[in-house]
């Protein structure tokens, strides 16, 4: 039998230190303890850069290693004050899991459990000071006691924490389990609170408004490595977009020039709004969100924009991916003169990994969906724009004309009502994205109501699925709740569930474009406040 671990146990005169590593470090068994960074030397930089390995079996045992037991979040060092105890180290289970989410602390960050200390002092080191929330873990693991724990100093009585040269110090007397988590995500708001999650790559980010990158140096996030410069945390960019991004010869810092250069972590509901990417550096991958994925997950993500670049693995919204998931996205990237260069119109080269739901509408790309696929992967009902690409068959994706793409029953199995949306003559949009052209407002008039009290008349207004009546001081009004694909909806984003299980939207109009008509409901949505197209019944 063969254990791995994850950490190095450093025995000194008086103490012992442990470091802890996300990626496994030793293998225990018949030949002895194995140091995993010095035997597979030779392999290490081939696998972690996601080259073809299929012929190299030494390659291929290193990557088994660290698919199966790599562990996110399991960073700092552990010094204890008992140079004779017989230590383990071990990450949070489920019951503590279950545990942190019962005590409110819902985003998970650094956290290790020491067994064979429980009468020894010492200190936890977490490696940001950023927690907003410190505990310890008491008990046994199978069930724990979580107690949160006050800030202090030198002299008082543990456990307490503190904060010093970037990172916190949890002062521990007996060991058991410890962390540090946020009480929410971090807003970001401004180019430079995206630049700053290179400080805290663990943390979790929400996006509060559209940013816009035209005239600023852009700085990726991560890229250096994938054991300690990966982005490892979970960033929602909450429907909004990053837009106007270049990335040339003169920011490429890394070389998987892309917004995210290495993401491990969770990146969701994220929208690239024209990036130009133009590098002629050598490069491993170039991607419109992400260069490398490893062992990471998209979901709810679109990119839009330019790319060239002279060598390397091209995609469309990620370079590459390894032992990831990628889900309801697309990307619409003009790949321009990339000379060497290996192109996917959606991602160049993916192992291990799943895609399901997504589709490419680039153009230039020498594959039109994904350039090559090693082992382990499954595309599940993607589509790419065959007018676009020549006609090039790319399976296991599907090809389909321009016209077809346009056309919802292309997309076999994918939900038209809470993911995806789709006007008229125009590629599929994602509800949970504030692209513009899900609020695009169609040539169909005078741009009014659709009734007595709802600012002027279109000549073709949504066709009723339910009616909602409202009530007020001056009578009984209608409203009118339309199916959220119907193409003479102006607005689709107000949504509302009937009595029967249907989801529908509301009719509304923009404040600005009522013609003076009585309309006496008014809601306030993202994108500003709209008026309840009425027909009054009833006075």
């Amino acid at each position: 039998m063969e254990f791995v671990y994850n950490y190095e146990v450093i025995k000194l005169e008086d103490k012992q230190i442990i470091e802890l590593s996300p990626l496994p470090r030793f293998i225990e068994g018949r030949d002895g303890l194995i140091n995993i960074d010095e035997y597979y030397a030779d392999v290490k930089d081939l696998v972690l850069s996601g080259a073809d390995i299929s012929d190299n079996p030494k390659a291929l045992e290193y990557s088994d290693l660290i698919k199966n037991f790599t562990i996110p979040k399991f960073e700092g060092q552990v010094e204890i004050y008992d140079p004779n105890a017989n230590v383990t180290a071990s990450y949070r289970n489920q019951a503590i899991k279950e545990k942190e989410i019962e005590m409110g602390l819902k985003y998970e960050r650094e956290f290790v459990w020491i067994d064979g200390a429980e009468e020894a002092n010492g200190v936890i080191v977490l490696p940001y000071d950023d927690y907003d929330t410190v505990y310890v873990v008491k008990g046994t693991k199978e069930n724990p006691e979580l107690i949160i724990i006050a800030e202090g100093q030198e002299g008082d009585w543990p456990p307490y924490y503190y904060k010093k040269d970037g990172k916190t110090y949890i002062v521990m007397e007996g060991f058991s389990g410890a962390g540090g988590t946020q009480s929410s995500p971090y807003p970001v708001s401004t180019p430079q609170d995206f630049f700053n999650i290179n400080n805290n790559l663990s943390a979790s980010y929400i996006q509060t408004n559209d940013i816009d990158f035209s005239g600023i140096n852009f700085t990726q996030i991560a890229g250096a490595s994938i054991v300690d410069r990966r982005f490892s945390g979970t960033y929602d960019g909450n429907g909004y977009s990053l837009k106007n991004i270049t990335i040339n010869d003169n920011n490429v810092t890394y070389k998987e020039p892309a917004v995210f250069g290495i993401a491990g972590g969770v990146i969701k509901n994220v929208f690239i709004k024209n990036i130009t990417i133009n590098v002629t550096k050598t490069i491993n991958r170039a991607g419109g969100l992400v260069g490398f994925l490893y062992r990471g997950q998209i979901e709810n993500c679109a990119v839009e924009g330019v790319i060239n670049s002279t060598n390397g693995n091209v995609g469309g919204l990620v370079g590459g991916a390894y032992n990831s998931s990628i889900k309801n996205c697309y990307a619409k990237i003009n790949m321009q003169q990339s000379t060497s260069a290996k192109k996917g119109g959606f991602i160049c080269d993916l192992q291990g990994t799943t895609i399901q739901n997504c589709y490419s509408a680039s153009i230039g790309s020498v594959s039109p969906f994904v350039h090559t696929i090693y082992s382990n992967v499954y595309i599940v009902q993607c589509y790419y724009d065959k007018d676009l690409s020549g006609g090039i068959l790319n399976l296991p994706a599907i090809g389909k004309t321009t016209a077809e793409m346009k056309q919802q029953s292309t997309y076999q199995n994918w939900d038209f009502v809470n993911i995806w949306n789709l006007k008229s003559d125009s590629y599929p949009d994602l509800v949970a994205l504030r692209t513009d052209n899900i609020l695009e407002e169609p040539n169909n008039g005078d741009g009014g109501g659709g009734g007595d009290g709802g600012g002027g008349t279109t000549p073709t207004g949504p066709s009723p699925i339910n009616i909602l009546k409202l009530i007020d001081k001056n009578g009984i009004w209608e409203i009118c709740i339309a199916s959220p694909n119907d193409p003479n909806l102006k607005y689709n984003f107000f949504r509302i569930i009937t009595s029967d299980g249907q989801i529908g939207c509301l009719d509304i109009i923009k404040i600005d474009e009522l013609d003076g008509s009585e309309s006496p409901f008014r809601i306030i949505t993202h994108k500003g406040i709209f008026a309840l197209r009425t027909v009054q019944v009833q006075g």
